[in-house]
Formats: C-alpha cells, structure tokens, sequence
C-alpha cells in the first residue's frame, strides 16, 4: 500500500507541474515538458541577443558579470527542474531532488524578482532592448536587487562596477560605467514608471487572492466541524484502548525496571573495580610521565640556548668575513703601492740635480735612495700589520663557521636522541666549547734594508772625499 502511495504522489507532483515564476510569484501550470522548454528557450533567446547588442569589451564585461552572477543561475535552475523533469522518475529520492530544486527556485524568488521575459516588468525590459540595449540591462540589474539578503553573486557585480573611497584607480569597466550615466537614469525612470503600474495591477489580484482565500477558509471551516467530530468519537475509542493498555503495561514495566535494577547494580559494580585499577594504573604511569616531562624540559632549554649559541656564532662569521674583505683590500693595495714606491719616490727626486760626485756609483741618487728605503720601510711595517689583520680575521671566521657546524650538528643529534648519555654529552660539550684561538703569530723583526743602505751611502761618501 506504502508503495502504491508513494506512486501517486510522483504521479501528483510531476504531471502537471506549478512553479512560481508569474507575476508577484504567482504559481504557472505547465501541462508537459515541452512547454516548460519553450519557456526556457525564450529566455536564452532574450540574452543570446542582448550579448550580440554590444561591441567594446568593457560592456562586454559588464554584460557577462550580471549575466553570469544573476540571471545565469535563475536559468540553470529552470534547466536542472526540467532535467529532472524530463528523466524517468521512478523512486523516492528523484522525487525529493525535484522538490528540492523547485523549493531552492521558489525561496531566491522571495529575494529576488527575477523580471522572465513573460513577466510584466520582463516584456518591458524585452521592449526597451530594441532601442537601447544597455538600458534594457540595466533594468534588469536595478530589478533584480536583493529584498531581504545581499547575495553573494549580486555583490560581486556590486563590487565590479561600484566606485568606493578605496579605490583609488578606477578600471576601465568602472570608467564604463559611470559613462553610462544616462542609460542607467533612463532604466531607473522606466522601471520605476513599469513597477508603478504593475503595483496597481498586484492590488488587484491580491484582492482576488484574498476573496478566494476566504471561500476556501469558509469551507476549511465547516470541513473542521465534521471531523471534529469525528475526532471525539476517535479520541473516546482511543482512551478506552490506552486504559486496557495501560493496565499491561505498567505490570510488565514492574517486571522490567526490577530487571533491569538488577543489570545495573551488577554494572555499577563492574565499573568501580574497573575504576579503582584505572586509579592504581594511573598514579604509576603518572609518576613516569612526570620523569619524561622534565627530561622534556631540559632538551627544550638545551636547545633554546644552544639556538641563541647558533645565531650568535653566525653573527661573529659575518663580521669576521666582513673585516677579513677589508684587510684583504687594503692588504692588496698596500702592496701596489710598495711595488711602485720606487718609481714615484725617482719621478719626485729627480728634480733635484746633483753633481755626479754626489752620487753613489755616479748612477744612484742617495736622496731618491734614501727616500724610497724609508717609504719601503714603513710600507713593509704596515704591510706587515694588514697581514697579520688579514690571517686573524681569516682565522676567526673559520672558526666561527665550525662552532656554527657544531652547534647545529649538536642539536640535530638531540633531537634525533642520540645523546641520551652524560658521557655523550660531556664529548660533544668539551670540543664544542673549547678556548677559541685569535690566530695571531708571534711578532718578528722587520725585514728593512735601512742598515745595510746607510752603510752603503756613507762608503761611497768616504771615497768621493778629495785626498
């Protein structure tokens, strides 16, 4: 019978099928598919021709924004409901996905008045679109703004075409748009005149609907004063049977609740020893989770302060590169100038003339001598000092990238539990905090040729003294 019944009601509610899509969402009867399709390709008609109305991409644009945020899923809902429609019904839950998708229809109507083309307010916008198409889509923007709930779809195009204090660049769609200023006040002025007339047309039909509905109150009532009736001759029938079912009732639930007392002592006593082990169990494992929480700790801190150690360590690398460049430098350009300190020290003494007497082995001149041996001299000091710069800094930017290596290294055996012994540890800590070496080198005499010169210059002196 269940099944039988179910059948009729697929029956009922597919053939003919009433959706809410006239005026003031008023119910349509569709007698078969096909003209419910015919409905639906007038309807793709109506924006296949709108689509083809305009040239430049900006409205091209600002056409596909509300065509696919607002109407595209008004029509799609129509093409799903005759999809289902059209296909086999032969259970249940097709049936109820077809209710569901004409429910779903029937609450975005609520929000929005969807202006279909065989609408009052649609055959206007039908009309108006052979003389300005533009307007035509603006009608259809203004009239489908949401009544109760902003949409998401509706604030999309909202956001696309609306110019707010944030922008402070308007697109080309927005510089469209508001040079449509015209055609949107002309698809205002129009709309509001339509809607004005349809208003009136409403009043009446929903004082027809009302009489109506009071026709069928009427009956509605006197239809409830026969099963009233009925109701309290079913509801003495009722009680009577309730009393004698009662009556068994109530001594079998004796027999039970007894029952299931027994159950639950026999339960309750299950559930303490149960419990009291769980305690016994739990102060055990309660002390060994306190021992592995401090474990826990400890490499928590240990490897806080070893990352502290890392950046620390990675910190004094880039210094020591850093100096070890310019000691390298000036290094590089110390020995440039020591290599061309002679020729700069001749090309300045050179002016001066000196009798060939003067000069030792009548080809060298003692002050260009003399001069170019002190400018060595300290040259070859401070060359000396950048070197020595230069091996420090080297020095200690090797060693600051192997404490670097270590620490990491060290932290990933932590973490990897490997130094689990205090053996372990104490080898890893020893050659990680070892006494860090500056690399400098004992200080040596300088290498200068002064001694050796001077006594070469006061030779040659002694022999160009007349006899």
């Amino acid at each position: 019978m269940s099944e039988i019944a179910s059948e009729e009601k697929m029956k009922e509610n597919i053939s003919p099928l009433k959706l809410p899509l006239g005026d003031l969402n008023s119910e349509i009867i569709f007698n078969n598919p096909e003209e419910f399709s015919e409905i639906i390709e007038e309807e793709k008609k109506f924006w296949i021709s709108l689509s083809n109305s305009f040239r430049t991409a900006e409205e091209k644009n600002i056409y596909n924004s509300i065509y696919t945020n607002i109407a595209f899923g008004f029509i799609k809902s129509l093409e799903d409901i005759l999809s289902l429609w059209l296909d086999e019904i032969d259970s249940v839950e097709s049936l109820e996905s077809l209710e569901s998708n004409i429910l779903n229809l029937k609450e975005s109507l609520i929000n929005i008045d969807y202006p279909f083309t065989f609408r009052f307010v649609g055959k206007k916008i039908v009309e108006v679109k052979s003389a300005s198409p533009k307007v035509a889509l603006y009608m259809f923007y203004y009239s489908c703004y949401p009544k109760y709930n902003m949409t998401n779809e509706y604030q999309k195009v909202i956001n696309l075409l609306s110019i707010t204090a944030i922008n402070k660049k308007l697109t080309a769609i927005q510089v469209t748009y508001q040079n449509h200023d015209l055609e949107r006040m002309s698809a205002n002025r129009i709309l509001s005149n339509v809607e004005f007339f349809a208003g009136d047309k409403d009043k009446l039909e929903l004082r027809k609907r009302i009489t109506d509905l009071e026709t069928e109150l009427f009956k509605v009532k006197d239809e409830f004063k026969e099963s009233e009736k009925e109701f309290e001759e079913w509801k003495r029938k009722e009680k009577e049977k309730y009393s004698d079912w009662f009556g068994e009732v109530k001594n079998d639930s004796k027999r039970r609740a007894i029952n299931y007392l027994k159950k639950a002592l026999r339960r309750k006593n299950g559930y303490v020893k149960s419990i009291n082990s769980f305690i016994d169990e739990s102060k055990n494992s309660l002390s060994e989770s306190h021992e592995t929480v401090d474990n826990a700790k400890n490499v928590y801190l240990s490897q806080v302060e070893l990352a502290a150690a890392v950046t620390y360590w990675s910190e004094k690398k880039d210094i020591h590169g850093t100096s070890k460049k310019i000691g390298l430098g000036v290094l590089v350009l110390l020995l440039l100038l020591t290599a061309s300190s002679p020729l700069l020290v001749s090309k300045i003494v050179s002016k001066i003339d000196l009798p060939n007497t003067a000069l030792i082995f009548e080809l060298i001149n003692p002050l260009t001598l003399i001069t170019s041996v002190l400018v060595i001299s300290l040259l070859s000091f401070t060359l000396r000092l950048s070197s020595k710069h230069y091996s420090t800094q080297q020095h200690l930017y090797l060693e600051a990238e192997e404490r670097k290596t270590m620490l990491k290294t060290y932290l990933a055996l932590m973490n990897e539990g490997k130094l689990v012994e205090q053996e372990d540890r104490k080898v890893a800590l020893d050659a990680l905090f070892r006494p860090a070496q500056t690399g400098m080198v004992a200080d040596a005499g300088n290498i200068v040729p002064t001694d050796s010169i001077i006594r070469i210059v006061e030779k040659q002196s002694t022999q160009a003294r007349p006899q």
